[in-house]
């Protein structure tokens, strides 16, 4: 299920339309999520080189930690519709 948005989240506007983008971006954010009865994971928050912020998973995170300002690209879409990053080799610097 892929979810989308009603509403333009700054002016409100239902004027929306689909954009491609080419998959690459840096993490902004990330929050552990626990639901009882369900395993725990990390949502980050990804802002694309088009500008658009996403809600996401990334994989390839030491201890489940991403950090911020992170290279990603997608690599995959889940089965319920979030897009999965996995990060990037920086060449010559390290975290």
């Amino acid at each position: 299920m892929l979810r989308t948005c009603l509403l333009c989240p700054t002016c409100a506007s239902t004027d929306l339309h689909w954009e491609r983008s080419e998959g690459r971006g840096r993490v902004c954010s990330s929050v552990e999520v626990r639901r009882k009865g369900q395993r725990r994971r990390m949502v980050t928050v990804v802002e694309l080189r088009e500008g658009v912020r996403m809600r996401c998973e990334v994989e390839g995170a030491v201890g489940g930690l991403t950090p911020f300002g992170a290279p990603v690209s997608v690599s995959e879409i889940a089965p319920d519709g979030m897009p999965v990053f996995s990060l990037d080799p920086v060449k010559g610097e390290r975290w």
